[in-house]
């Protein structure tokens, strides 16, 4: 059963509901790609125009639907996967940080001739400060910490699941979002990877109601870039790479 809505959403659930004000949108029509669409259409003239498309002009293929998220509410809007999942994942440790559970320290490397680099990815250490009982990503975060104690990020967001592909992350935020009545689930068992899957279906209403706090959310995140980019774009850095290692294989 839905949770009590008197719950404050995490910053990484706020940006999953406005994915589109963090990472670069594409447009998505039912039916396919703008040509397909308006060779379709009932009308004479939209079924010439998307031949013609088709015929002398070039039409970008869309993202299959398993490497879209749909921006909730607006169906037509989409954005990666792959953009999406690490972003939401670099928010969940930026809140952690911002709730004081967390330092995340830059690490310094001597370079060639002992100079100094103060970056390069896979050089966030996430130091913990506390350890309280939490849910959510942010609450796996902490758990982690707690048995591991200090450790590099990538390492870090491996651990607690970036090893089994962009799909875990949205599946978690969808069922925070879930569990504090934000979005109507139906579970069912899949086979890879493993376990329950959300079916996610909105309550736009309710969502609604959530515009200041999204905008408030985003804000945070363009802060947090303009605040310390060096910071920024290692975790970002860090996230991403979690992913891939997990693609390729990597350890």
């Amino acid at each position: 059963m839905a949770q009590s809505l008197d719950r404050s959403l995490g910053l990484h659930c706020l940006l999953y509901l406005v994915p589109d004000r963090i990472c670069v949108p594409e447009t998505a029509h039912p039916e396919g790609s703008v040509a397909d669409a308006l060779s379709a259409s009932k009308h004479r003239l939209a079924r010439v125009v998307g031949s013609a498309i088709k015929a002398f002009m070039w039409d970008p293929p869309k993202a299959p639907d398993d490497l879209r998220v749909f921006v909730p509410c607006r169906p037509t809007l989409a954005v990666l996967k792959g953009k999406l999942a690490p972003r939401l994942l670099m928010a969940a440790l930026l809140e952690c940080r911002d709730l004081g559970l967390v330092e995340l320290r830059l690490a310094e490397e001597r370079g060639w001739r002992g100079r100094l680099r103060t970056w390069d990815p896979g050089f966030i250490q996430v130091v913990p400060l506390a350890t309280p009982a939490l849910d959510g990503l942010c609450g796996q975060i902490m758990k982690q910490l707690e048995r591991q104690e200090e450790q590099g990020a990538i390492k870090l967001l491996r651990r607690i699941g970036a090893s089994t592909g962009e799909r875990w992350v949205i599946d978690q935020v969808e069922s925070e979002l879930a569990d504090r009545g934000y979005m109507r689930s139906t579970v069912v068992v899949r086979r890879w990877p493993a376990g329950r899957k959300v079916q996610a279906f909105v309550d736009c209403d309710q969502i609604q109601n959530l515009v200041e706090e999204c905008s408030l959310a985003v804000d945070r995140w363009n802060q947090a870039r303009a605040a310390d980019v060096s910071l920024y774009q290692a975790l970002l850095a860090d996230c991403i790479e979690a992913f891939h290692r997990a693609a390729g294989g990597g350890g």
